[in-house]
């Protein structure tokens, strides 16, 4: 099937116009940043918003020196160097891991190697420490948080008015009271080495507090890994009805607020390290005063002078702004780029034929179950459900594309009652044998479910359905397992098994040479194949394994070995020692086998080492904390549990190793976690296509192309809604526990909201993550039944039980006359 222009040039075309947009805004708002930034530290703070027109916009001082302003060239020089090397990084890192397209595993999915509790926020913490991405994003944060340090700094030489030929941003100052005496400018190499290790504690605070929060932001997923630059961004289920201004404006300043968390974060990380340092500043310079000598010549280019004061209200101001303003810029860009990458757009309307590129963009999933569907499959879903739900044209394309029927027979429109009379038929043009029950064969005959999950033919309804039941199976499977990746079943053991029949030896079919073949497709005779010379030795093998309790395989086996050695290890053994040709007698087959044996129980003589895990060596401080706790008196016990320090220890041991249900729903459900389906808006648009094209079908299909395919797509919805539904009272019960147990230690105060407890905290969680999932599941049954109550789905039995479980709309008996619908001759 030719696409003309491919999906790939629409995704070309899409990104590089989103690219030039994000880069455009991005490089105006760091511009306005940081021109009131410098003219707020050259002058005072309020002097742009007093002066506008002299600060502001031009950048002249009162006595005609050049300053900070939006058309001042070395101002427009200054924000291109910072934005080039600065922000720009960010923006292509993020661009790259959209490239990409990889998915960071999580801590429920996999077990950290701390041996931490499974979705405890101690093991997301870990999970986040030891992901190379966090080390990534570090150092690419702390170099661009370099480049604005260095920048600025040259500004303020440049801007900042000096007196005396002194300017306190010089590199090196003059001792007090020590004329010619020249030492490091301590304020400089504070500016320079705190702002690099601020970018590096900015995002690593970012990347630990995203996982850790508490109820998930409106407007996406959770994040699946790292830092915004080197994680796929998360698209918006309600971005179909929303502008791009009012989703920049909900998460800059809305309910994501990344302005504000900006500011706190910022302001909080700078201030803690201008604390530390002055904690431990003279310690330092004194360790380094011991590292170099006192008379080393190094001193006067290490070592600072003290006979300045450090802490002036002008530093201060000066670095909290230098910091706040990096934190604002990187806010604005990562709004940016999260609402403009995710925002849903037109992919067909690149095309001459808008159905097919649509279907194209549908099949440019991921070939890899584990990494769920591509980033550019968004695109299309999204583009489908707002299609589904509002252009009927479009709808009729779908229904209509054939291409894959080839030249089989077209069916009239397949909807009929029992009861229409064979004249009106025939005045349709509608061709009648004789009976209305020969115009149609029951829906869903036969069942096509698990074709449809892979459908990649060139009919577009197939590939449609294909594509959505798959998104919706993905996440079936995921909670049906409770979060945990399925298995696969092993495979079978292909051993000989001994036989005690006349022959005296045989050889399990289970083995690749033992398989039986078919002679043609339309016959059932099975052909014995022919037993090869491996598979007599094998069989020879198995005989002396079993003979006697005096064989040295026997003695051996009992004495050093924990587990019997299985015919499946002689096999594999017996099949390595045999020689390259020839044939082997019993005997001989059976001393191979007997050495094997001796080399199998002698490998079971060492036992592995066991590795000492987190959990254990926590359950040993326990018991050695519990035994000292047991010594002290009861007075004294009873004193020291009352006190503050211990009872809020106590209650944070319990919150970060204790696995949290609020944290498993918001990190895992819908995030794609261990090969989990996609994120909710991708599940959201699935369901909601498939339920506007199902139920408009009934009066624009006019083939017959979607009914046939009802009871697939209902049956999907149920169980995928039971699952989650059935998780859900799982997780339920373990908050339950968890608050029952810390009301029985003391842990939760009596008065305590319910909004704070464990479970309160989870219905918050599961209402904002996947209450509008299950909601989209719930609407898509009722819509499908309401829509075709007076049409039979021929649902089973089982299957009519789990819709009326999950639905309030009353299911139709399958043993009521009713009208039948019909399907494409197949």
């Amino acid at each position: 099937m030719e696409i003309e222009p491919t999906v790939r040039w629409s995704k070309c075309i899409l990104m590089a116009n989103r690219l030039k947009r994000i880069y455009a805004l991005s490089l105006l708002s760091t511009h306005v940043l940081l021109t009131y930034l410098l003219a707020s530290l050259s002058s005072s703070p309020f002097a742009p918003l007093l002066s506008p027109l002299r600060f502001f916009f031009f950048g002249y001082h009162s006595d005609g020196s050049e300053g900070a302003g939006l058309l001042a060239p070395s101002n427009l020089f200054t924000t291109a160097a910072i934005w080039s090397l600065g922000v720009l990084p960010l923006l292509v890192a993020a661009k790259w891991s959209v490239n990409r397209g990889e998915q960071t595993e999580t801590a429920a999915s996999t077990k950290d190697s701390l041996g931490l509790a499974k979705a405890s926020p101690a093991s997301y913490a870990v999970n986040v420490l030891i992901s190379g991405r966090t080390l990534a994003s570090v150092l690419l944060a702390s170099l661009c948080a370099s480049v604005f340090a260095l920048s600025i700094w040259l500004c303020l030489l440049l801007y900042m008015p000096v007196s005396a030929n002194f300017s306190p941003w010089d590199a090196r100052l003059e001792v007090p009271k020590r004329p010619g005496q020249f030492r490091p400018n301590e304020h400089v190499f504070y500016l320079l080495v705190s702002t690099f290790f601020f970018g590096g504690l900015y995002s690593l605070l970012d990347s630990l507090l995203e996982p850790l929060a508490a109820a998930r932001r409106q407007g996406g997923s959770a994040k699946k890994g790292g830092w915004w630059t080197l994680s796929m961004p998360s698209f918006d289920a309600d971005s179909v009805d929303t502008s791009i201004s009012a989703r920049l404006c909900e998460t800059l300043v809305g309910s994501r607020r990344l302005v504000q968390t900006a500011v706190v974060k910022s302001l909080l990380t700078s201030a803690a390290q201008l604390l530390l340092y002055g904690l431990f500043r003279r310690s330092l310079y004194n360790a380094v005063l011991h590292a170099i000598g006192l008379r080393s010549p190094l001193r006067v280019l290490l070592i600072p002078s003290f006979r300045h004061v450090f802490f002036t209200p002008t530093f201060i101001i000066s670095v909290l702004a230098l910091h706040l303003a990096i934190a604002l810029t990187w806010a604005v860009a990562q709004g940016l780029w999260q609402v403009y990458a995710t925002h849903p757009a037109a992919l067909s309307q690149f095309s001459k034929d808008p159905t097919k590129c649509l279907v194209q963009s549908l099949l440019g999933t991921s070939s890899s179950p584990s990494q769920g569907c591509g980033y550019y499959a968004h695109f299309a879903f999204a583009e489908l459900s707002m299609l589904a739900r509002s252009d009927a044209v479009r709808r009729k394309a779908i229904f209509r594309d054939l291409s894959a029927m080839g030249t089989r027979p077209l069916a009239a429109r397949p909807l009929f009652s029992a009861a229409t009379p064979t004249s009106t038929l025939s005045n349709m043009g509608v061709a009648t044998s004789g009976s209305t029950s020969a115009l149609a064969s029951p829906i869903g005959t036969p069942r096509r479910a698990a074709y449809l999950a892979g459908s990649n033919s060139g009919n577009a309804w197939n590939v449609v359905v294909g594509q959505c039941l798959q998104v919706l199976e993905r996440q079936k499977a995921w909670a049906a397992s409770r979060g945990t990746p399925s298995t696969p079943p092993s495979a079978p053991q292909s051993g000989a098994k001994a036989d005690t029949s006349s022959q005296g030896r045989a050889v399990t079919t289970s083995s690749p040479q033992m398989k039986s073949m078919l002679k043609s497709s339309d016959t059932n005779i099975i052909q014995q194949p022919h037993l090869t010379v491996w598979d007599r030795l094998a069989a020879d093998a198995q005989q002396g394994a079993s003979s006697g309790p005096s064989t040295p395989k026997a003695t051996l086996s009992t004495s050093y070995s924990s587990r019997s050695i299985t015919a499946a290890d002689d096999d594999d053994v017996s099949h390595k020692l045999a020689p390259a040709g020839g044939s082997l007698t019993g005997q001989a087959a059976s001393a191979v086998a007997q050495g094997s044996a001796k080399v199998s129980a002698k490998a079971q003589i060492v036992s592995p080492v066991q590795r000492i895990d987190a959990s254990t060596v926590a359950r040993g401080l326990h018991k050695v904390s519990v035994s000292f706790w047991s010594a002290l008196p009861p007075a004294q016990r009873k004193r020291l549990a009352s006190t503050p320090v211990l009872r809020s220890l106590s209650a944070f041991a319990s919150w970060a190793f204790e696995p949290s249900p609020a944290l498993l729903v918001r990190n895992e459900v819908f995030t794609g976690a261990g090969g989990g389906g996609g994120d909710d808006a991708l599940f959201i648009w699935a369901t909601v296509a498939l339920t506007s094209l199902a139920t408009a079908s009934l009066h624009e299909d006019e083939y017959g192309t979607v009914q046939k395919d009802l009871p697939a797509i209902v049956v999907s919805c149920a169980e995928t809604l039971k699952a989650i539904e059935d998780w859900w009272h799982v997780i339920l019960q373990d908050a339950r526990k968890k608050d029952q147990a810390r009301d029985a230690d003391g842990s939760n105060p009596s008065n305590t909201p319910s909004e704070e407890t464990e479970e309160g905290r989870l219905v918050a969680q599961w209402q904002a993550s996947v209450e509008p999932s299950l909601l989209a599941l719930r609407d898509a049954v009722n819509g499908i039944l309401t829509t075709f109550e007076c049409y039979q789905l021929d649902l089973k039995q089982h299957e009519w039980e789990l819709v009326r479980s999950i639905t309030s709309v009353k299911a139709v008996d399958s043993t009521q006359q009713q009208s039948k619908m019909r399907e494409i001759a197949t």
